[in-house]
């Protein structure tokens, strides 16, 4: 990869990584379908505050994949599985390869026998809880019920599941 290719796909995540958080829901768009049906063009939208944020040509160069500029959509190979969950998983591991703590997830302390839920979302412009955060609440006994597949870490290894899909 060029130097100005790595450099225009560093700015795409960063950029990114200011839109998109621990949480929010990607909304996937089929534009076109390949007569084999081993490509699909598809675009990707945030919505907020009703309104649709374009998210395609930022997600194509942050993930190194092709763009098409005459559907104004990210070039997606490959069938036999959702390819609009592979689009937004693919870019949530791009931004989030280190994994991710949810923002809102509950967790409990046994402190002298009371289990007290307290939800640790700090608010969309705190961002997400990071790791050391994380390990600080777990040793002082804090414990994380409902962690994806049943991990009470409070820390998610695989940062493709940091983002929610929807088709629209």
């Amino acid at each position: 990869m060029t130097k100005q290719k790595q450099s225009e796909r560093d700015e795409a995540i960063a950029r990114l990584r200011e839109t998109l958080k621990p949480g929010d829901t990607v909304f996937t768009v089929l534009r076109s379908v390949s007569r084999s049906g081993m490509n699909r063009k598809i675009d990707l939208y945030k919505i907020e505050d009703g309104s649709p944020q374009w998210l395609s040509r930022l997600a194509a160069k942050a993930c190194d994949w092709t763009f098409d500029n005459k559907r104004d959509a990210v070039s997606v190979g490959g069938c036999g599985m959702d390819m609009g969950f592979h689009l937004v998983y693919s870019l949530s591991r791009v931004l989030f390869p280190d994994g991710f703590a949810p923002s809102d997830i509950g967790i409990r302390n046994h402190v002298d026998g009371k289990s007290v839920n307290v939800n640790v979302g700090r608010g969309r412009n705190a961002g997400p809880m990071r790791r050391e955060e994380i390990a600080e609440l777990v040793t002082k006994g804090w414990t994380f019920p409902h962690g994806r597949n049943g991990n009470a870490s409070g820390w998610d290894e695989d940062g493709g599941y940091a983002l929610k899909h929807r088709w629209l």
